[in-house]
């Protein structure tokens, strides 16, 4: 019920933060008065940076594809490590199975060794632990997942990227520098 009630209220912020950017910005400028003065530059551009990134939602059509996106890439994740569960023998139903997903992708964020090694198989390893599940295979299957997710990944951009004209010899190719030129031409147009 709770976090219902919290996806709700971001729900209704978010929306309000697209249609009316001014309002948030003075709300946020009043809230950060009350912080040091060192400090409120940093937290109006962090709200100014995050609005230019909802500016990307102009129409209601954009942000529910990028909605629906994310659902369809978040569950078929999950379904992806349910299976991979079954083969290794770890019974459990989606709800913990997305906790387990969720607490993975969040292992990442921890700054440790290239690729995650270690940090994402603890965290698994430790999740499906407080599921019930026995240490053996636990860990069999957050060695296998990671793995084969990181082979997935890395075989895919590597055949995208020479699709795009990036080579080992020059990786800042003038494509990607012209994805990165695009985005900042119009960096904060129209935003407030």
């Amino acid at each position: 019920m709770g976090s219902g009630v919290i996806f709700l209220g971001s729900t209704v912020a978010l929306m309000l933060a697209r249609r009316k950017p001014k309002f948030v910005v003075d709300l946020f400028r009043l809230f950060f008065s009350l912080l040091p003065k060192r400090w409120q530059p940093k937290g109006i551009s962090l709200i100014y940076n995050f609005l230019l990134g909802l500016t990307s939602f102009e129409k209601s059509k954009d942000a529910l594809i990028f909605i629906l996106l994310t659902l369809a890439v978040w569950g078929g994740e999950i379904l992806w490590f349910w299976l991979v569960m079954r083969a290794f023998g770890i019974s459990l139903t989606i709800l913990p199975v997305a906790l387990v997903v969720a607490a993975g992708a969040l292992s990442t964020t921890i700054p440790a060794s290239p690729g995650y090694v270690g940090t994402y198989e603890f965290v698994v390893v430790t999740v499906l632990g407080a599921l019930g599940v026995i240490i053996g295979p636990a860990t069999a299957f957050a060695l296998a997942i990671h793995g084969v997710t990181w082979l997935t990944v890395n075989i895919v951009g590597t055949i995208c990227g020479f699709q795009l004209g990036v080579s080992l010899r020059s990786p800042m190719s003038q494509y990607w520098w012209a994805c990165v030129g695009a985005g900042e031409t119009n960096a904060g147009k129209n935003l407030i």
